[in-house]
């Protein structure tokens, strides 16, 4: 099930926007446009007076959106202040109208009159968003995204027999949330600074984040029997996590040289990227094939998209057989 945030993201996504999360916030910007986005799932009156305030000084749209009934004391609270509400009702409206803009290239989006008149709602996504596509049935329903597997349930037999005599394996789709970051490193003292970027996959399971490389394929659905998991962390944790380990990926210790008359000094200082130098942008929530495989001498598991080994332990003595 795709959460409500992701939902909103790839709204805007489908009408062109590059998206990043900030703060909380859902920033939307194109041509020089921007619109900001608020998530709000059961939100009391404390969270939309959070969210004006964050907005006041704002420029471009400002939208509320609410996955729940919104009072009419918020609606107007809001609609005073130039904020547009969202309800599910809109979000759906608005979803379908961006689907079937990408497809015949029609206008007609709310994003016309918060944004810039010269915005063409049929653009391309933004910045990779064509990477994980919206996916729909048929029937209008929305199906998760899942990494192409490229190891076959005879390949990781064939795997788990040479490394620890398997007898018993099973695929678990695992859910990651996934983000793009620009960083930007700065060194107190010296006026250059680097821009770098990267991918990080947050563990829907464990909430540990880590460095990735490109996504790949998706697919909507995997031959091979498997089970999947459901995330135990939400958005706003997975964000937190990326931008946790985004600024240990960007920590390093350097040496600083200062001449000093008839000598050099050297320095050793240590480079962290602040709060506010890191831009998340969600690239959504994808399922990562595993087989997790039990055997005589150990288990393991194995990455299905990638063929690469998660993990492996081996038992200090071989299971006994089975008279």
């Amino acid at each position: 099930m795709v959460s409500f945030h992701n939902l909103v993201v790839r709204v805007l996504q489908r009408y062109g926007f590059e998206v990043s999360a900030r703060d909380g916030l859902i920033e939307g910007t194109k041509d020089g446009a921007t619109v900001t986005v608020g998530v709000f799932q059961g939100a009391a009156k404390e969270d939309v007076g959070r969210f004006i305030e964050a907005v006041r000084e704002r420029d471009g749209g400002k939208i509320a959106a609410f996955l729940d009934d919104v009072t009419q004391e918020t609606r107007e609270r809001l609609e005073k202040r130039s904020i547009t509400v969202w309800d599910k009702a809109a979000i759906e409206e608005e979803l379908g109208r961006a689907i079937v803009s990408h497809v015949d290239g029609s206008e007609g989006s709310i994003f016309e009159a918060l944004s810039s008149p010269d915005i063409n709602a049929a653009a391309e996504p933004a910045n990779g968003g064509a990477k994980l596509p919206l996916l729909v049935e048929s029937g209008g329903a929305e199906r998760e995204m899942i990494m192409r597997p490229i190891l076959g349930a005879e390949h990781a037999k064939e795997i788990g027999d040479k490394t620890i005599s398997g007898f018993r394996q099973h695929m678990e789709l695992v859910p990651f949330f996934f983000y793009e970051y620009l960083c930007v490193v700065r060194i107190k003292g010296v006026e250059s600074m680097d821009k770098r970027a990267g991918t990080i996959g947050v563990n829907g399971l464990t909430g540990e984040a880590s460095a990735w490389g490109a996504i790949g394929d998706v697919v909507t659905d995997v031959q091979d029997a498997h089970v999947r998991l459901e995330p135990k962390i939400d958005a706003q944790g997975a964000e937190r996590a990326a931008l946790v380990r985004a600024a240990e990926l960007n920590t390093e210790n350097v040496e600083l040289l200062t001449e000093k008359e008839h000598s050099t000094v050297v320095e050793r200082v240590v480079v962290r990227p602040d709060r506010g130098d890191i831009t998340l942008s969600p690239k959504g929530l994808v399922f990562v094939p595993m087989w997790c495989i039990e055997g005589l001498r150990g288990v393991m598991i194995l990455n299905a998209a990638t063929g690469k080994v998660v993990s492996e332990e081996f038992y200090s003595e071989e299971r006994p057989k089975k008279a």
